[in-house]
């Protein structure tokens, strides 16, 4: 892989996930914006698709894994695909992406943004 410097930056967030462009040249990032404005609805295609396999193996997985019973049989049974971590503020959100220094996925505290009492993502 080539080692570019990039010197330009845009991100934006679609259909709840973070999309990040690198440049090098303006004219290379508005050409990268272009791309991306005329590729938006697939975007969004292919992370409703992304997020059906990732609900799906969710479930597998909690019916592959028997569910711990604390006396309550019935309670164990009816408690649905597991869900991730929580923090003070209710259920983190998962997310994942590509940056500089590759994938990561990371669940993210739900409290809105520039919250001081914001806990810290938990990365994967």
């Amino acid at each position: 892989m080539e080692d570019r410097k990039v010197r330009l930056q845009y991100s934006e967030k679609i259909a709840g996930s973070m999309v990040n462009v690198y440049a090098e040249t303006t004219e290379e990032l508005i050409e990268l914006m272009g791309a991306l404005a005329n590729n938006v609805s697939t975007f969004k295609e292919h992370q409703e698709k992304i997020s059906q396999v990732l609900m799906a193996g969710a479930a597998q997985q909690a019916v592959a894994t028997p569910a711990a019973t604390t006396g309550n049989a019935a309670q164990a049974a009816s408690s649905g695909p597991p869900s991730g971590p929580s923090c003070q503020h209710g259920p983190r959100v998962y997310k994942t992406g590509t940056s500089a220094k590759g994938a990561w996925t990371a669940w993210f505290c739900p409290a809105p943004k520039g919250d001081p009492t914001q806990c810290k993502a938990e990365f994967k």
